[in-house]
Formats: C-alpha cells, sequence, structure tokens
C-alpha cells in the first residue's frame, strides 16, 4: 500500500538498491480493449493481505484430489466445487500478523500466454536511493515504454529519511556538472 515503507525498502528490494512499482487499478479493466490489443490476460482479483495470530487449516488433500480429477475428466464441470476454490483463495490472502507491516496486497490474472502477460495497471516506479545506474538507465526505457512516472530516492538533510522526487530522464537533462540539494551531489 505504501511505497516508503523502509521495512520494505530494505528487506525486499535489496537494502535499498532495487524499486518498488505502484498499480493504479481505479480504471478497472475492460473486455473491449483486451479483444482489440489481441491480449489473452486479464485482472482476476485484488485483495489485501489478512494478517493472523494463527493460520487456519487447509485441507490439502481435497484440492490435490482435484487437480487429479482435472487429469481425468474431460468436462471439468461435473465435479466443481466453489467452495473449495473459495477456501484456497481465502487461504492465499492470510499471512503471519508478524508481518502486518507489509500491508500487501494479492493481484489475480487470469489468460493464457506463452510470455508476459499483459498488465497495463502500472502508474509509477519508485527508484531506491542505491540503485545501479544501469538499473535505473533499464527502468527509465521501460517506464518509457509504458507510459510511466519514475520517482527517484533522495536522502533528507538529517539522514534518517528520505523523499521521492520525480525522475528527469537522461535526455531531458541539457547540461552537464553536478547538482546541490542540501549540501548533498546528485
Amino acid at each position: 500500500e505504501r511505497n516508503n515503507n523502509p521495512k520494505m525498502w530494505e528487506e525486499y528490494a535489496d537494502n535499498y538498491s532495487g524499486y518498488c512499482i505502484e498499480f493504479d487499478f481505479s480504471r478497472g479493466i475492460r473486455a473491449d480493449l483486451l479483444e482489440d490489443a489481441g491480449e489473452v490476460a486479464a485482472l482476476k482479483s485484488i485483495l489485501p493481505v489478512f494478517y493472523m495470530d494463527k493460520k487456519p487449516n487447509f485441507d490439502s488433500y481435497k484440492y490435490q484430489l482435484r487437480q487429479y480429477q482435472d487429469t481425468f475428466y474431460e468436462n471439468k464441470d461435473d465435479y466443481w466445487e466453489p467452495e473449495l476454490s473459495a477456501e484456497l483463495k481465502l487461504y492465499s490472502l492470510m499471512k503471519n500478523s508478524h508481518y502486518a507491516s507489509e500491508q500487501e496486497w494479492r493481484v489475480t490474472v487470469y489468460g493464457e500466454s506463452s510470455g508476459p502477460l499483459w498488465f497495463p495497471f502500472v502508474s509509477a516506479i519508485y527508484l531506491g536511493k542505491d540503485i545501479s545506474q544501469e538499473n535505473k538507465s533499464r527502468l527509465l526505457e521501460i517506464a518509457e515504454k509504458i507510459n510511466a512516472s519514475v520517482y527517484q530516492q533522495i536522502v533528507m538533510p538529517n539522514g534518517f529519511t528520505y523523499e521521492c522526487v520525480k525522475s528527469l530522464k537522461p535526455r531531458d537533462i541539457k547540461w552537464s556538472g553536478t547538482i546541490h540539494i542540501s549540501n548533498r551531489d546528485i
């Protein structure tokens, strides 16, 4: 839910040398856009993770049995169990309360593809304060292709906090030299 969670930047973005992707689902998904683009994947669901002290038991035997039935039955509707499917999905949304500060959401897409799935929801990319120049350049290229904004973390003068500022694309910079912000070279 947040792009400024220090714990997430430390643990999941290689100690501020990675990146964070912002998604915008406010426009939803329209089937006609998929058909027009010849795409085969669409957003199925986006749901928040539930953080609990104890995860309920899940009977994996029933789920495995259903997977075997998929192999043997030609008409899968003959044995469809919506309760089992809902139970599995709910179980996948649960995580130990120790991780509650992560504020995660789970996204499900459906469709068939032998390569990357169409996912037009990326609205911004946040670059860690210690990202390599190589990775930064590659992410700027990607952002340009998908029309996403890019923000760069800048450490504040107190040395303990950072802000994300909109990043300039390399070709937009018309000068050479050093930029000075708060006695810190960029």
